[in-house]
């Protein structure tokens, strides 16, 4: 009697395991068709929208997408990337990385999916749901539940969308190839179907992508060269834009890119971020110091040309205050002589602050902000001044 009921107790058990089982199953199923069909219906708003419009005499119409593209972006890139070997940080992990190269904070009390990095205006809030043109819009999103970043694309930027969905192709081969918009404009499109190089396209796209997260997420040295090869603007706008300076490789590759142009040059030394704050990229002179002699002589005489340029210049760079030049300028003079005085020579770069009235009008500015809370500025300003040692090769 007791081996029966043993057995039937085993049965009963394994049936409702079985059940759960089957309920679990059926439950993923839905999830997975629900999944399914919001993306194919994504995909059809997209398709109708084209890759290209335009308005009138082939002026470019702008089209405007939303946060369900942003969603199903989020969810095939997240597949893309997990297939390609990026490794997914926790909450914490990713705000810090988040805060070191965009000086962003990541709240994961709100309910806000994205956050936008807006390159053309830092300091900008407002989320831009139109695909980077790099003149109007260039940006990228910060995927806060899947933890990366990435530029607005559409499905069909992202994978092969007719062979995945081989019914939709002769859903977009009926589409009008115009129609109008709210405003009763006309607008004309260009279909994805059309685009003769999308394949190439989509695969870049994915490169890039997976690249930049690895680089920046995952501190992978092998997609930062691919980055320094294929994807030059992305890298210079981390430190010009955004002043992620912390790493030394980076520093060094963008100083070289831009070591000719003394404009762009400035955009390396220092950056105004948007509580208004004005940093130095200290870590730029580590790399400095650590060249070789006729790469340091290169990169100092080109700092040296900037600072003569810009102490007698009225440009709008330093929001036309004095105080912001002179700690800007004070500061980037007082690295450029740590440089030297490690091996006891100074060059000097105070000098051509000193240039002007004596340099009284600096030094004023100095010694009200107390030589900005570093122990030998005053030291190094008073001996270089009006003049100092030149370095080697430096004449």
């Amino acid at each position: 009697m007791k081996k029966h009921l043993v057995f039937i107790s085993t049965f009963i058990l394994f049936l409702a395991s079985c059940e759960k089982e089957a309920m679990s199953t059926q439950k993923n199923n839905q999830k997975n068709h629900a999944s399914m069909d919001k993306e194919i219906i994504t995909l059809k708003k997209q398709l109708e929208k084209g890759v290209k419009a335009t308005i009138g005499d082939a002026v470019d119409y702008q089209i405007e997408y939303s946060d369900d593209d942003l969603k199903i972006e989020e969810k095939l890139l997240s597949e893309i990337l997990e297939k390609h070997g990026f490794k997914s940080l926790n909450n914490e992990e990713f705000k810090i990385k988040i805060k070191s190269i965009f000086a962003r904070e990541i709240d994961y009390s709100s309910n806000k999916e994205f956050i936008y990095i807006n390159n053309l205006n830092k300091c900008s809030r407002d989320p831009v749901y139109f695909r980077n043109n790099v003149i109007d819009f260039d940006g990228n999103f910060i995927y806060k539940q899947n933890k990366f970043i990435a530029p607005l694309l559409v499905i069909p930027e992202l994978i092969d969308y007719e062979k995945k969905y081989p019914e939709i192709i002769n859903y977009e081969k009926m589409l009008p190839a115009e129609y109008l918009n709210k405003n009763g404009d006309k607008i004309k499109i260009k279909k994805w179907g059309n685009e003769s190089n999308l394949m190439q396209e989509r695969n870049l796209n994915i490169q890039t992508i997976v690249a930049r997260n690895k680089y920046m997420l995952n501190e992978s040295k092998a997609d930062f060269t691919w980055l320094k090869f294929h994807d030059k603007s992305f890298l210079e706008s981390l430190v010009k834009m955004h002043g992620y300076y912390s790493d030394e490789d980076l520093n060094k590759f963008v100083l070289e890119k831009n070591i000719l142009n003394i404009d762009e040059l400035g955009k390396i030394l220092w950056i105004q971020r948007c509580d208004g704050k004005f940093i130095i990229n200290q870590k730029l002179f580590d790399v400095i110091s650590q060249s070789s002699e006729e790469d340091k002589a290169k990169y100092l005489n080109a700092i040296s040309e900037y600072l003569s340029k810009k102490v007698n210049s009225n440009s709008s760079d330093f929001n036309n205050k004095f105080s912001n030049k002179a700690e800007v300028l004070g500061k980037i003079a007082y690295f450029c002589s740590k440089v030297i005085s490690k091996e006891n020579r100074y060059y000097d770069f105070f000098s051509i602050l000193g240039s002007v009235d004596g340099g009284k009008k600096y030094e004023e500015e100095f010694k009200k902000n107390n030589f900005y809370g570093i122990s030998d500025f005053k030291q190094i300003w008073e001996e270089t001044k009006t003049g100092g040692i030149a370095y080697p090769r430096m004449e």
